[in-house]
């Protein structure tokens, strides 16, 4: 076993290695900007003004997508019928 000084001298050592090395770390992680946005850019009444005037083209936007994706008519299915014969 060391003699309590050399122990502690160690322990001293040791100590102030980790302490150097946390703070080259610590460099090393330096804030960049963030990927989200603010939360306030605008005020409440120009987004409401410039969201209110997209919301047509965004409906139609939206519309067209539907009707190319889906066939939203009310056909019925060729020779598929309930069991009393009411179409499908």
């Amino acid at each position: 076993m060391k003699p309590p000084k050399e122990q502690a001298r160690t322990l001293l050592v040791l100590a102030l290695t980790l302490v150097v090395a946390g703070a080259a770390d610590a460099q090393q992680f330096v804030k960049k900007p963030s990927s989200y946005s603010s939360v306030v850019e605008e005020d409440f009444a120009t987004v409401m003004k410039r969201m209110k005037a997209a919301k047509s083209g965004i409906e139609k936007r939206q519309a067209d997508l539907l009707k190319q994706r889906y066939d939203l008519f009310d056909h019925p299915a060729l020779g598929v019928t309930m069991s009393r014969g009411k179409a499908v």
